[in-house]
């Protein structure tokens, strides 16, 4: 695969980063959670 110079679209999604994500992470983890409510549960 050939190296490709990074898009318009890359440079303004990083723009905002201050410093490299932990172990030069390429995207920060995603977390999937729930939330219950319960009637009984104040």
């Amino acid at each position: 695969m050939k190296n490709k110079s990074i898009g318009k679209g890359t440079c303004s999604v990083w723009a905002g980063e201050e410093e490299s994500l932990m172990q030069n992470a390429t995207q920060v983890p995603v977390v999937h959670s729930v939330s219950f409510g319960y009637k009984d549960v104040l």
